[in-house]
């Protein structure tokens, strides 16, 4: 994507040996925000 003039911001974290990717930004636009998406599950399953 930067080849192609995108500004991306892809931060990535270890979490038990393995490398995480906390969200996906291009351009200033988040695309993909892994935090969020994983704390809604958490709670969909806790009402379930």
């Amino acid at each position: 994507m930067r080849d192609f003039g995108h500004d991306v911001d892809l931060p990535v974290y270890d979490s038990d040996g393995f490398l995480r990717i906390a969200k996906i930004v291009i351009d200033g636009e988040v695309y993909v925000d892994f935090e969020v998406t994983k704390k809604e599950i958490e709670n969909q399953s806790k009402s379930e």
